[in-house]
C-alpha cells in the first residue's frame, strides 16, 4: 500500500468513524432512555451501543492523527480500540445467534404442542 492509499484509507476511517460513532451514540442514548421506561436493565443494550459509538469515535480521532503524521501512541490506540470494538461486536453476534436459536426452538415446540392440542380437541 503506497502513501496515497494509506492516507485515503485513514481519511475514510476518520470521516466515517466520526459519523457512525456519533450516530451510534445518539441511537444508543435514545435506546437506553426508552429501555429505562420498562426496567433499569432495559437501558443496558443502549449503553453498550453508546460505548461502541465512543470507541468508533476514538478510532476516528486516532486515524485523523495518523493521517497527518506517524504517532506510535495513536497507532496503538487505534488498534486497541478496533480490537475491542470487534471483540464486543463478535460477542453480541454470538449472543444474538443463541437467542435466535432459542426462540426458533420455542416456536417449533409451540407449533408441535398446538398441533397436538388441535388433534385432541377439534373445533
Amino acid at each position: 500500500m503506497n502513501d496515497y492509499e494509506l492516507a485515503s484509507s485513514l481519511q475514510k476511517i476518520s470521516t466515517w468513524g466520526k459519523v457512525v460513532g456519533i450516530l451510534m451514540m445518539i441511537g444508543g442514548g435514545l435506546s437506553a432512555l426508552s429501555g429505562l421506561v420498562f426496567f433499569v436493565i432495559g437501558a443496558v443494550p443502549g449503553l453498550i451501543i453508546v460505548w461502541l459509538g465512543y470507541l468508533l469515535f476514538k478510532i476516528s480521532k486516532d486515524a485523523d492523527v495518523l493521517k497527518h503524521q506517524y504517532d506510535a501512541f495513536a497507532q496503538t490506540s487505534l488498534y486497541k480500540n478496533l480490537g475491542t470494538f470487534l471483540q464486543v461486536q463478535g460477542i453480541l453476534a454470538i449472543i444474538s445467534i443463541i437467542f435466535t436459536l432459542i426462540v426458533l426452538l420455542l416456536v417449533l415446540l409451540g407449533a408441535v404442542a398446538f398441533g397436538s392440542f388441535i388433534q385432541q380437541y377439534p373445533f
